[in-house]
């Protein structure tokens, strides 16, 4: 099992965006389960975007 944590500092951009990113990981045959985080800020400044993927069985 596959599951993506996917941490934004903008939310609004996010959702926008979002549908590009499910119809590549539908297009590759990927739907796994995604939760999408909005935060105040990330560990680097300039990053915007972190994704965390996690695998188990």
């Amino acid at each position: 099992m596959l599951s993506l944590t996917i941490y934004v500092t903008d939310m609004d951009a996010a959702l926008v965006a979002y549908g590009v990113l499910t119809e590549r990981l539908d297009a590759a045959g990927a739907t796994p389960p995604a939760t999408l985080v909005g935060v105040s800020r990330l560990a680097i400044p300039s990053m915007l975007v972190e994704i965390t993927v996690t695998t188990g069985r």
